[in-house]
């Protein structure tokens, strides 16, 4: 063992490939074991590592503003008067980029689905909770079934992971409430964040250096998925919105072969992407 990195912050910003400082060595990422809550890795001789660190928890961004920047971006109406040149150039080059190439704008009646080499893409504007909880349950479901090389984002922009070789949407949209809670409830037990919560609580109940048993310390446990649930996933919220997707009569899952190419690329990149409408 070469040493121990905070949970969290491999959830958010690790990734294989990555090249890390550690004991006052570099040292390449070469594997996330999500399963056993590690990471394997092998020394490096680039110059360059980046020091592994957090400074605290970023404050959750309120839907309401996901929501007002979908209604803004939906509409078009962009107003200069409160945006410096450079943030109205930045808004007005995306928002160009997606009629040009007659792709449906994200929002949050609407997902546009990217696949990028290993890593499915799935970009709207919704609740973060929401978003994380599904990228949690993507994560969970790619690990145990497919491959331990995986990893998932979440933002109030969409949610991705990799490592799946098929849209896990189509299939988490048609569970049952039921399946749903617990698929839910399996992901977040496995997470990094209920990991995280659950060291932190334990010296409140007298569990000192000492590892949880999850038959013994169930109150714990349940006290540290409480918690966990509260401050970092919604689990009504995604059986909703899920749910809405499922009942959506206009669906749109023609998949569509685009050639597209962004400001930060510079190779024409081919995509495939799909468009999920809801209501």
């Amino acid at each position: 063992m070469i040493g121990e990195i905070d949970a969290v912050y491999v959830y958010k910003h690790i990734r294989v490939n990555d090249v890390i400082r550690i004991s006052g060595k570099l040292w390449k990422v070469t594997r996330i074991n999500v399963n056993k809550m590690s990471l394997d890795v092998v020394p490096e001789n680039s110059r360059k590592g980046e020091i592994p660190i957090w400074r605290g928890e970023n404050i959750s961004k309120s839907y309401m503003i996901a929501k007002g920047e979908s209604i803004i971006l939906k509409e078009g109406k962009i107003d200069k008067k409160i945006l410096d040149d450079k943030a109205y150039s930045s808004i007005k080059e995306l928002t160009d980029f997606y009629k040009e190439k007659e792709i449906p704008f994200p929002s949050n009646s609407t997902i546009v689905l990217e696949k990028r080499d290993e890593e499915w893409v799935y970009s709207a504007i919704i609740d973060e909770r929401i978003s994380n909880t599904i990228a949690h349950i993507m994560l969970y479901l790619t690990s145990k079934r497919y491959t331990l090389s995986t990893y998932a984002r979440a933002s109030i922009y969409g949610f991705s992971i990799k490592g799946s070789p098929i849209d896990l949407l189509q299939e988490l949209k048609d569970y049952d409430e039921e399946k749903m809670k617990a698929v839910i409830k399996k992901a977040i037990l496995r997470s990094s964040l209920f990991i995280a919560t659950l060291k932190e609580i334990q010296p409140s109940f007298g569990r000192l250096g000492r590892k949880i048993d999850p038959e013994r310390d169930k109150f714990i446990v349940n006290e540290a998925l409480r918690q966990t649930l509260r401050k970092y996933f919604s689990v009504k919220g995604t059986i909703s919105f899920l749910k809405s997707i499922r009942e959506e009569k206009n669906f749109d899952c023609n998949l569509r072969r685009r050639n597209t190419h962004r400001g930060c690329c510079s190779l024409t990149c081919t995509h495939k992407t799909l468009a999920y409408r809801y209501s």
